[in-house]
């Protein structure tokens, strides 16, 4: 793999960033700067794109994945809002049959079905991620803006662009 500088903090005297990405990864750097108090968007998403995007896209290439199931909602984002229930995205369908419930259909369906609520939602999480990009609601910020230290409210998976044509 060739060898180029990680997306890190400007301080010298902070950790070496002359590591490869699999370094990053395998020796848990690129975690510990995401999880820092105050992490740098260019290191969310770099992260981001190395533990999420890019290992999804290659499991569902190397399954031959042609379509897949997503349950992300219209109203969880601005971006989500615009999507559209199937769509082919990356040279394979994603189908959204959950875009149009609301919290109210989510809240119904479970309580219908005997679903329990995530342990989490009772320490104040009314989202969650991976542990390091979700907080609880603490009043003043809630949901979304909790997530990813307030920097962005999507991983990426479901995004076009910089982190790839978004699932």
């Amino acid at each position: 793999m060739p060898r180029r500088q990680a997306h890190g903090d400007d301080d010298d005297d902070d950790e070496d960033d002359d590591f490869d990405d699999q370094q990053l990864i395998e020796e848990g750097a690129l975690s510990k700067r995401v999880s820092k108090k105050t992490p740098k968007l260019e290191d969310m998403e770099h992260y981001l794109r190395l533990r999420k995007v890019e290992p999804l896209d290659r499991a569902m290439q190397t399954l031959g994945v042609r379509c897949w199931a997503s349950g992300v909602r219209g109203g969880q984002t601005d971006h989500r809002q615009a999507m559209e229930p199937l769509a082919l995205v990356r040279q394979r369908w994603s189908l959204r049959p959950l875009l149009d419930w609301t919290p109210k259909d989510v809240f119904y369906y479970m309580q219908e079905h005997n679903l329990p609520q995530h342990p989490l939602f009772e320490q104040g999480y009314s989202t969650v991620g991976d542990w390091h990009s979700s907080g609880p609601d603490d009043g003043t910020s809630s949901g979304r803006a909790t997530r990813f230290g307030g920097l962005k409210q999507e991983c990426g998976i479901h995004l076009p662009g910089v982190m790839g044509e978004g699932i």
